[in-house]
């Protein structure tokens, strides 16, 4: 691998990224962002460049920080905190950009980058937040209809992150309850006439 050049990224560039990364991005707008740190990936990958160390390249290894040191630093110090730190505030069904359009692509490089915890942190919180946004609105006036696919559109994009079984449990526990109101709902309707008291 050039070590001149994550020398150069490590020195030079690397602090603008920080700077940029913490104060100008929005971490729900996650495309900035997302590309700006897979192009570090790519720049700091062996196979970037192709060029035979030289004497100045083989004395600057034992003072430039290893790659995978600076994508971690990033990734934990900056990227991970802001996902974290939006999520937390997030309100799953009204919130015009979707959980899983910002969160989901930066997974891989949370697995690869970060420490387990942290990806395990976040399914957790988004499991959390997706119950309580059904039960919530199961106890207001904003009640959710079966007929509305926001639960739908809310969990299918969680399939192979979530458990088998905590989709199963999410199910089991904020859809299938309302659906079957709704179908008692229905039933009495065609076979009285009339509709139900809510």
């Amino acid at each position: 691998h050039n070590h001149l050049v994550t020398s150069l990224i490590s020195t030079y560039l690397l602090p603008s990224i920080k700077r940029s990364l913490r104060n100008d991005w929005n971490v729900v707008d996650f495309e900035p962002g997302l590309v700006l740190y897979e192009t570090l990936i790519s720049c700091l990958s062996p196979d970037s460049t192709n060029h035979e160390e030289d004497d100045d390249e083989e004395d600057l290894r034992t003072e430039t920080v290893s790659p995978t040191t600076i994508l971690a630093e990033l990734m934990d110090v900056i990227i991970y905190p802001k996902i974290a730190k939006a999520l937390s505030s997030s309100r799953p069904r009204f919130d015009s950009t979707p959980l899983h359009s910002w969160i989901l692509p930066w997974l891989p490089h949370l697995l690869e980058y970060s420490s387990n915890s942290s990806v395990s942190n976040i399914v957790s919180v988004v499991r959390r937040k997706i119950r309580s946004a059904f039960l919530a609105c199961n106890n207001t006036s904003e009640v959710w209809h079966p007929s509305d696919e926001s639960a739908l559109n809310m969990l299918l994009p969680w399939r192979g992150v979530l458990e088998n079984l905590e989709l199963q449990g999410l199910v089991t526990e904020v859809v299938l309850p309302r659906l079957a109101r709704c179908l008692a709902d229905e039933l009495t309707m065609s076979h009285f006439g009339t509709a139900p008291d809510s």
